[in-house]
């Protein structure tokens, strides 16, 4: 309903949505949004009255269009308005000019006062909402015929007639829908049928056409859209590009709508690979690893310009070390390391001069979950060794060498520190070498739902990533992990690529906000704990807990008792229709608001009324 920042975007995301699904339907070549505006009309200067009586657009809807203005404009699609028309008149003129130049046309709208629009190439398509699902009824003029018995043409006089609430149009009263179809099928105007008005019927429906004959020509007037409006816009400037933009695309971010962000993975071009070499072998992880980091000095970060998307350029690792050497030789305390060269790290040599390494952390990915893990990513300077948990190498002897890459002074970046220790408990003995990536995420924007690995890729490093459900759908990652799979190869490497990446970008905006001692002191310090609670439990005083317990159905009890008493009846308090009923009818509290299930009672209604009302006061 809203982005983190309060923002409401369920209109925005529901407009999107039906408007991507009929692009994919209808692959157009041009596209173009009309929109009304606050100006009156020509049709407000003919009646005064016209849409009178419509109920100003609710605030959290208002609040979005100029949103939807925005989104439609960073996407280069037109938008069109005008003053002293309606949107409908604008789709009515350039519907008919497309038309005339023998394209076919498809307009898309909730108000079917456009069927009569409708031709042999016009095509309406009406979306609804119907068991909770969007359908949608398209309409050419056979279906309008179809439907009403009247032609495109003649469903403006039948208008006429019935009249149109929402818009405050009068027709005729005493005629509704089914009498005017009738008239005009027989008659197929308003005029025709005053002409023969000793033969229309029923006697009611006669007699109330001559009283209000003239209010039936303004009303069909009103109800008429007009098809040759002076636009300073034509239809041929509506030719569609390509409407995934950078810019779209940061507005998209901004409003959290995750949900389409895969439009623009799709249409991102490839700006950089993301290498990720494959092995199960441990002796050839270190190969890699000493490859990947002595690769880059101090002049090559990961954190330099970020590509906009990442590809795998995946292989499986067919180069043995020299020295075959493997880091499961687990090293001691006493042989930590910071600053040595990788293949000091990495072989536990002595360090030398040529390419020092930075100390710049590890990405650490962990692909699936304990007991069921598919393997473990490792990446630096947007390169990737997938440790895979296959052959002979088991999921134990992969949390034995990460503690080994900890042990050598290896820091290390992780999503999620708690999962981490699910993994391999005993890393809790180097906390400070590990980042919690998705933990500074969290302290920069608490109210976000997810802290993801395409959720920081697009906050922070401005990257378009496949998420989770994309790839895998309705499965785990390691229940979707294949070496044949390019995108499941791609996400294993995002999870320990994008930490890797983030790193330094989040905890410099956390030590600019000064929460660093928040995420030292506190935070960090509370993910082992909050991992004991999950993994041991906790110990609770049961016989308190009892009692207190006890203690809470006696009070409950008594609210009910007391709240029966001034109800002058027993009521099922928990029903929110009972209890509009009891406290807005019987009681005649003010603050009544009616909903089409009952009287609302929100907790900013009672709070209102609870100063003055004891029951109230229980029944909060």
């Amino acid at each position: 309903m809203t982005n983190a920042e309060g923002t409401h975007t369920n209109a925005v995301l529901g407009f999107l949505n039906i408007m991507f699904h009929y692009m994919d339907e209808e692959q157009p070549t041009h596209l173009l949004v009309a929109f009304d505006r606050k100006e009156p009309t020509f049709r407000h200067q003919q009646y005064k009255e016209y849409k009178g009586t419509r109920k100003p657009m609710p605030e959290e809807l208002r609040e979005q269009v100029p949103i939807m203005k925005e989104i439609l404009t960073s996407m280069e699609i037109p938008v069109v308005t005008q003053a002293g028309i309606e949107a409908d008149d604008i789709l009515g003129t350039i519907g008919r000019e497309a038309e005339q130049e023998s394209f076919d046309v498809v307009i898309v709208s909730g108000d079917r006062d456009l069927l009569q629009l409708a031709t042999d190439r016009i095509k309406i398509k009406i979306p609804k909402t119907k068991a909770g699902k969007t359908v949608t009824e398209d309409y050419y003029a056979a279906d309008v015929e179809a439907l009403y018995g009247v032609t495109p043409l003649e469903f403006i006089d039948m208008k006429g007639l019935m009249g149109d609430a929402s818009d405050n149009i009068p027709g005729v009263p005493g005629i509704g829908e089914k009498t005017a179809a009738r008239l005009i099928q027989t008659y197929h105007s308003i005029e025709n049928a005053h002409e023969h008005i000793d033969e229309v019927k029923p006697a009611k429906a006669k007699n109330n056409l001559a009283a209000y004959y003239d209010q039936a020509i303004l009303s069909k007037e009103l109800a008429t859209i007009k098809k040759d409006c002076t636009l300073e816009y034509q239809f041929k400037d509506a030719v569609l590009g390509d409407i995934f933009t950078k810019e779209a695309y940061q507005l998209f971010k901004k409003l959290g709508l995750k949900s389409l962000f895969h439009y623009f993975e799709e249409n991102q071009k490839e700006e950089e690979t993301l290498k990720i070499t494959m092995t199960s072998d441990l002796a050839e992880a270190d190969h890699i690893l000493d490859e990947i980091i002595s690769d880059c000095g101090n002049d090559q970060m990961m954190n330099d310009q970020a590509p906009d998307s990442l590809t795998a350029d995946n292989k499986l690792a067919d180069d043995k070390p020299e020295n075959g050497k493997s880091t499961n030789d687990r090293l001691t305390n006493s042989e930590l390391v910071s600053n040595k060269p990788a293949s000091a790290i990495l072989k536990n040599e002595e360090p030398t001069d040529e390419k020092p390494y930075s100390g710049k952390p590890l990405g650490l990915g962990i692909i699936g979950a304990a007991g069921n893990c598919r393997g473990i990513s490792l990446s630096w300077n947007q390169k990737t060794v997938l440790l895979l948990s296959e052959g002979f190498l088991t999921e134990n002897q992969l949390g034995e060498y990460i503690l080994t890459l900890l042990e050598k002074g290896v820091s290390l970046r992780v999503l999620d520190y708690k999962a981490l220790l699910h993994f391999e408990e005993r890393v809790r003995e180097y906390e400070e070498q590990i980042e919690d990536i998705g933990l500074l995420a969290y302290l920069l924007n608490p109210l976000q739902s997810t802290y993801d690995y395409d959720d920081i890729a697009r906050d922070y490093l401005d990257m378009v990533v496949p998420d989770r459900k994309e790839v895998c759908g309705k499965q785990t990652i390691a229940e979707a992990f294949s070496t044949e799979n390019e995108k499941t190869v791609l996400l294993a490497g995002l999870l320990s690529e994008v930490p890797c990446r983030a790193g330094d970008i989040l905890r410099e905006k956390v030590k600019e906000l000064g929460m660093e001692p928040l995420y030292l002191d506190i935070e960090r310090p509370t993910a082992p704990t909050l991992f004991d609670m999950e993994r041991y439990g906790i110990s609770v005083e049961k016989d308190a807990l009892k009692d207190y317990g006890e203690q809470l159905v006696g009070r409950i009890q008594e609210l009910e008792d007391s709240i029966h008493e001034q109800a002058g009846k027993e009521f099922n308090i928990n029903s929110p229709k009972q209890l509009g009923v009891v406290l807005f009818e019987d009681l005649k509290m003010p603050f009544a608001k009616k909903t089409k299930t009952g009287y609302s009672t929100n907790a900013g209604i009672l709070e209102k009324l609870a100063p003055d009302y004891p029951i109230v006061s229980d029944i909060l």
